[in-house]
């Protein structure tokens, strides 16, 4: 049996949520890290492009995802030291479907993507992403920063993209597995991430524009990051 895809988001109305019917079954799925948003009835109805509706709306995922266990055996089965991309607060789906498809292309094993603050994996984003998704494991995840911990436990060290971090990516080099985690061009890197991990980098401007789309400086970094197993395996 096709195992069912899990649930993005649900939109509903207060009345729903506050019902005794849903009321609980809204709450376990929160707790499972779905975003549950209240939101009026003619909302929904905007969302559903005016079909016939009762009050609620699910967001289905594109594809499966793993489990933040499953992703590390995974990654770690396929490649000594694997890379895995984590995204902090990217919310446009367009950038998410770009940044998968580079990670695929660089060979990453893995995306990292949390429930809040982020663009799920949408139609657009699979679109986007041009066939990337059914070569890459995407994970869900409730808590980012508890997730970045755990992978230190296992052993990957944990780099933040910043244009204010202390190191030039070009000097970067370390044998270990990573973590790459890539903020929104808003507002980069939370405080909390930036704690969380080992290094900031940073990719050297000449040019007067400050910063980088996120997709971009996602591609730049895996560029630069991959540069010496390409090397050796040319």
């Amino acid at each position: 049996m096709e195992r069912e895809r899990p649930i993005n988001r649900i939109w509903c109305t207060s009345e729903i949520r506050s019902s005794e019917k849903f009321f609980q079954i809204l709450k376990d799925v929160k707790s499972k890290g779905v975003l549950i948003e209240e939101v009026p009835w003619s909302r929904i109805s905007q969302i559903t492009f005016g079909a016939v509706h009762q009050g609620i709306a699910l967001q289905i995922s594109y594809s499966e995802t793993v489990s933040l266990k499953e992703l590390i055996t995974i990654s770690k089965e396929k490649e000594l030291m694997p890379i895995i991309l984590c995204l902090d607060g990217i919310t446009d789906p367009h950038n998410v479907g770009a940044i998968i498809r580079s990670a695929e292309a660089f060979g990453c094993k893995g995306i990292i993507i949390p429930q809040r603050r982020s663009a799920g994996i949408t139609g657009t984003v699979a679109k986007v992403a041009a066939g990337a998704l059914e070569h890459i494991s995407v994970c869900r995840v409730v808590n980012l920063n508890r997730s970045l911990q755990v992978m230190k436990e296992e052993g990957f060290t944990v780099i933040g993209l910043m244009e204010s971090g202390q190191m030039n990516i070009s000097r970067f080099s370390i044998d270990t597995p990573l973590v790459i985690v890539v903020g929104s061009e808003s507002k980069g890197l939370s405080l909390l991430t930036q704690k969380n991990c080992d290094y900031l980098v940073k990719i050297p401007l000449k040019g007067k524009t400050s910063s980088l789309n996120a997709s971009v400086a996602a591609a730049i970094s895996l560029h630069q990051l991959t540069k010496g197993f390409y090397k050796e395996t040319s």
